[in-house]
């Protein structure tokens, strides 16, 4: 049900849920990661 109701909801809320997602779903470290190489492969 949440899941429906998100893409009604874009904006600042839709950001914060999505990074407290990624954070339980990836731990810091792993979300650390992640974004380490995102930023790695757009910068270089």
């Amino acid at each position: 049900m949440i899941l429906s109701v998100l893409p009604l909801a874009i904006g600042p809320w839709q950001i914060v849920i999505l990074v407290v997602v990624a954070l339980i779903v990836f731990g810091p470290i792993g979300l650390g990661k992640k974004l380490g190489n995102l930023v790695k492969g757009t910068g270089e």
